[in-house]
């Protein structure tokens, strides 16, 4: 499936929320249209984003598109291909940034920054009895 394919499925959705009255729907449909959306031939999927060689790569050993802030990564095979350990969501083909830990699993970016608030909180309270 490719790119125009990704498109015109939005642009179904959002007719199809249009027609149905339906708010809700319409409104997250017009937000993806508005986001950059490239299509990984590997992953075969679209992603968010403007592209393969512009703001993302394909890291053939993980099977996953990642920013091209983390070409120098600890690969680990398909680690992508998992559930977020924090909200049990499927990482490889959720919408939300993911944060690749320096052992080389990942969760969502804000799992993440929830989790550290939290043990960063515990550990503040051990340290003040």
């Amino acid at each position: 499936m490719g790119g125009d394919t990704c498109h015109l499925i939005l642009l179904f959705f959002y007719l199809y929320a249009k027609l149905s009255n339906c708010v809700t729907i319409m409104t997250k449909t017009l937000a993806f249209f508005n986001r950059e959306i490239y299509h990984c031939p590997y992953c075969n999927l679209c992603r968010v984003g403007k592209g393969l060689g512009v703001d993302y790569f394909h890291c053939m050993n993980c099977n996953a598109c990642m920013s091209r802030s983390l070409m120098i990564h600890t690969c680990r095979e398909k680690s992508l291909e998992e559930n977020c350990p924090i909200c049990h969501e499927y990482i490889f083909t959720s919408c939300s940034p993911v944060k690749a830990l320096p052992c080389g699993h990942a969760m969502h970016s804000t799992c993440f920054k929830v989790l550290t608030c939290i043990f960063s909180s515990t550990i503040i309270l051990q340290k003040q009895r």
